[in-house]
């Protein structure tokens, strides 16, 4: 940070993070949360010999929604300037006290949607002879798991962009 005379930080400096582009610092805070909420939650519940896999699916759905809420939503609203170049990357981009509930169905859904893409690998590589049948031949970690987790959310993302242009090139 550069520093004046009198030793306070020059205001008008630009930072370093402004330079990256939107869409790589959005995919990039996704992707890394979703990592991170799997290390933590998915590994660790998965740790737990009792744990079902619709359990974990649930207790992951419910704490993206958290964290999403939480801590992604306000991260993009403190980055954003005067435009809100940030509402694009989040589902419901206003702060209410029902966008906490709609985050977590809808991370619900994102979650089970990624167990289900797992499942198919699994089955496929099963039916393709690559592996026994009952052995999973793609396990869950989190970096792979981030990106089907971005991909499930990006592809909802760009339905709700579509309608959105739709509706409003309808009105006009």
């Amino acid at each position: 940070m550069s520093r004046t005379n009198n030793s306070q930080p020059d205001p008008y400096k630009i930072d370093r993070l402004a330079f990256i582009p939107v869409p790589v610092k959005a995919i990039f805070i996704k992707w890394w949360f979703a990592g991170c909420v799997y290390y933590l939650v998915g590994m660790g519940l998965g740790a737990l010999d009792t744990v079902n896999q619709f359990d974990l699916v649930l207790v992951l759905g419910i704490v993206h929604g958290m964290v999403n809420d939480l801590l992604i939503n306000n991260i993009f609203r403190f980055m954003r300037t005067d435009k809100s170049v940030y509402d694009p990357w989040m589902m419901f981009p206003q702060k209410k006290f029902y966008t906490f509930f709609c985050n977590i169905l809808y991370y619900l859904a994102i979650s089970i949607g990624v167990a289900y893409i797992y499942n198919a690998i699994n089955v496929l590589a099963q039916k393709q002879g690559w592996v026994e049948s009952g052995f999973v031949w793609l396990k869950s970690e989190p970096i792979l798991y981030g990106v089907f987790f971005f991909l499930s959310d990006g592809f909802f993302l760009l339905a709700k962009s579509l309608i959105t242009k739709a509706v409003r090139g309808s009105s006009k």
